[in-house]
């Protein structure tokens, strides 16, 4: 007989962690100025970046003020594991923060500040990219231009992000950027522009799911503090306690630890993946999954297959686990009730064992209604305990109400 504990009840969820190699002896990297901060204390930089930014931009697609600029830049999708060594690399400083004006009631976002930042002898500001509920476009970068109005760069590679941190390398600005959303989540990217190739890379694109794929403040959250070096094209940005290399050859990102020891994922016994949801697997397992619904709820009319994971856990190696919602019919005497849990039933969603290819129906784990009636997706954690297998849900529209359910499998 199978069994599924459930583990966890719903709940807000107040952060993530990830696991690495034990710490290493703390090895000490002297910041020293880089060429591009030498030659901006002799007050070339805001020389060097328009003749810089004149050759990258001509190659740029023509974009709005939506997220199309960001296409420019090419995400390192891929993670690689690798040692490095870091003890000849030159660390520089983020660049020192000036203080931005406080808003008054001239204050407009298209046009603001969002932040400043000292470089040699040179300030570079920038405007804002995102405000929550407020604005979303391009920011740019004010360079100061002496006896002249200063010149304003539209970042396009920076579509909707802000500025929060600027390192200088050698031929390379590095940019530390952020996003609120207007569900209060925040998004985090680190983008580089290479002054010679005229190239844009960074790290890999942040799924709105809010525990599927990359997410910097997981694997990198100290980057706000960090120092950046240059090895070989790759951008090292250096913390307390590790490393973030960032590959553009390669494609690829990884993490060292500061010893310059390889930082792999986590290890686990099984591989889980999603597979795709094909007709033949729809047509054999929503007629099984309908009349567990109706069991909930005897109005629910369709069934829609949401995802489906292949080695769901260690005990039920093989086999697959499903994820579905049933939604009842918007015109009926149900949903023109004024209560809310009639409400919210109405659109359950359900978790089930199924065979190695997802045709039969093994088991239902659990079912349960929505958060937010029309407002709200479920997904698999792929990076669960062996034993366990967890969902997270969040707000569709904004994120937020962040909940995690999660059941030991046994055989």
């Amino acid at each position: 007989m199978r069994r599924f504990v459930i583990l966890f009840a719903i709940g807000v969820v107040l952060g993530g962690t990830v696991s690495s190699h034990a710490a290493a002896p703390r090895r000490t990297h002297a910041a020293s100025p880089s060429r591009a901060q030498d030659s901006a204390a002799k007050g070339s930089l805001a020389q060097v970046l328009p003749s810089a930014y004149a050759r990258t931009s001509r190659t740029w697609p023509k974009v709005g003020n939506g997220f199309e600029g960001r296409r420019i830049v090419t995400y390192l999708e891929r993670r690689d594991t690798r040692a490095m060594d870091l003890a000849p690399v030159r660390f520089v400083p983020r660049a020192d923060t000036v203080a931005a004006r406080h808003r008054d009631a001239s204050f407009d976002p298209r046009d603001a500040v969002y932040s400043s930042f000292r470089v040699g002898g040179d300030t570079l500001r920038f405007t804002w990219g995102h405000m929550a509920e407020e604005f979303g476009g391009v920011p740019r970068m004010i360079l100061p231009s002496p006896g002249a109005a200063p010149r304003a760069l539209l970042l396009a590679p920076l579509a909707h992000w802000n500025v929060d941190a600027v390192w200088v390398v050698d031929d390379h600005v590095v940019f530390g950027c952020a996003s609120e959303s207007e569900g209060g989540g925040i998004a985090e990217q680190i983008v580089v522009w290479n002054l010679t190739t005229g190239s844009w890379f960074g790290t890999p694109s942040e799924s709105p799911l809010a525990h599927r794929g990359f997410k910097l403040r997981d694997f990198f959250p100290a980057w706000r503090t960090a120092q950046a070096g240059l090895v070989q094209g790759s951008v090292v940005l250096l913390a307390s306690d590790r490393a973030l290399v960032l590959d553009p050859k390669a494609g690829s990102w990884s993490l060292v630890s500061v010893a310059g020891l390889a930082i792999g994922p986590n290890v686990h016994q099984i591989v889980r993946r999603l597979v795709p949801v094909t007709g033949a697997m729809r047509s054999r397992l929503l007629p099984q999954m309908l009349a567990a619904f109706q069991a909930s709820n005897r109005e629910v009319d369709s069934v829609q297959v949401l995802e489906v994971m292949q080695d769901p856990c260690i005990a039920q190696r093989g086999r697959t686990a499903v994820l579905a919602m049933g939604l009842a019919p918007s015109k009926t005497t149900t949903a023109q009730s004024t209560d809310i849990a009639t409400t919210l039933n109405r659109q359950l969603f359900g978790i089930f064992l199924a065979d190695s290819t997802a045709s039969t129906v093994m088991a239902k784990i659990d079912m349960f209604p929505t958060v937010a009636y029309l407002d709200y997706v479920v997904y698999f954690d792929l990076e669960a305990a062996d034993d366990a297998i967890v969902i997270w849900g969040q707000g569709k529209t904004f994120g937020g109400d962040e909940a995690q359910r999660g059941y030991r499998c046994g055989n």
